[in-house]
């Protein structure tokens, strides 16, 4: 009865689930009156993508229904806490230890050779990963190697001679010492540049929630910057808080009882959405299986791919649409309507 009441008080969220056929809200802001949809045809030639009119000041967040778009993902991909172990895992094996040899198997740093130098470390920021090597002779600087995993990207650590457990020509990068290799596989982004070309590419990020200088008042900040935003976009916004991705988006949204689509200044508790943000990445950082229920086995996650099995509080059936902010942004969403109901 608590949590029923708890829910039931939260009051509602924008927007609604689109029907087929219905209009979808494209990911801007509309004038009074005006319709933000963007319009496109199936692979039938059925309109798949019809708008709403969006409320004056109010964001549209490019909506759809799942199974109308072909490249949904439906398995979770890395977050913060994923790249912080592997970060961890790195520089368990590199820290110390002088480059043998470098391989760079993308075109840009193909001529790229590491060898000879000595790692001095590795970090994660947000869902980036640094390695950090010492300069070599004559050089006045360190270099950094800038890898990020996007969708289906892995570093996997070797001994020397061990056969990889992925096809060869799924590597992008190959550092080896005398003891290790460290095989960067199906790498979203791998570059090569100079130390100080560190704040360029990352400098960028919000708040990182595993870090060693995160600040909950300057994420908070960041976040309530853009009022009208839907907090489900907000939060995977890299620039508000670095480290979450698809499943905690879900989830944290689920946690505390509000619509993804809610505009941010519409959360009753801001606050407490971030507090919980750093709470979860801290807790399952050191996990091989993220897990939100604090159940272990067969569910541990409220909403997030139970489309097919119902919320795990209530048993009602979970909504999945993909929502984003453009056509190239759109992300899976799974909520509760009823634990997560919409405003207005």
């Amino acid at each position: 009865m608590v949590w029923r009441g708890f829910w039931l008080g939260l009051g509602a969220v924008l927007g609604r689930r689109a029907a087929p056929g219905r209009r979808v809200p494209q990911g801007r802001r509309a004038a009074p009156g005006q319709s933000c949809a963007l319009r496109r045809r199936d692979a039938l030639g059925q309109s798949c993508a019809l708008g709403r009119r969006a409320a004056p000041g109010r964001s549209c967040a490019l909506r759809r229904r799942a199974a109308l778009h072909p490249r949904a993902w439906r398995c979770a991909v890395p977050e913060g806490d994923t790249v912080w172990r592997a970060a961890r895992g790195l520089h368990t094996a590199l820290a110390g230890a002088e480059l043998i040899r470098t391989d760079f198997r993308v075109p840009r740093f193909a001529t790229t050779d590491l060898s000879g130098r000595t790692v001095e470390g590795v970090v994660s920021r947000g869902k980036h990963l640094l390695i950090r090597v010492a300069p070599g002779p004559g050089e006045s600087e360190g270099w950094s190697i800038h890898s990020h995993l996007k969708m289906e990207g892995l570093w996997h650590i070797y001994g020397r001679g061990e056969r990889w457990r992925r096809p060869a020509f799924k590597a992008r990068v190959v550092l080896e010492t005398a003891e290790k290799q460290a095989v960067g596989f199906e790498l979203g982004i791998l570059r090569v540049f100079p130390r100080s070309g560190e704040e360029e590419a990352v400098g960028y990020l919000g708040p990182d929630l595993l870090g060693p200088d995160w600040d909950a008042a300057e994420a908070l900040r960041r976040l309530a910057s853009v009022p009208e935003r839907p907090v489900g976009l907000a939060l995977l916004d890299q620039r508000n808080l670095a480290g979450i991705g698809n499943v905690y988006r879900c989830e944290l949204c689920f946690l505390v009882g509000v619509h993804p689509l809610t505009p941010v200044q519409d959360i009753p508790n801001l606050e407490r959405l971030v507090d919980l943000s750093k709470r979860l990445l801290e807790a399952n950082k050191t996990r091989s299986r993220r897990i939100t229920t604090g159940l272990a086995g067969r569910d541990p996650l409220w909403v997030y791919n139970r489309e097919k099995r119902g919320c795990l509080r209530c048993g009602t059936k979970v909504v999945h649409e993909l929502v984003g902010d453009t056509e190239l942004e759109l992300r899976d969403l799974y909520y509760c309507p009823h634990c997560q109901p919409p405003v207005g």
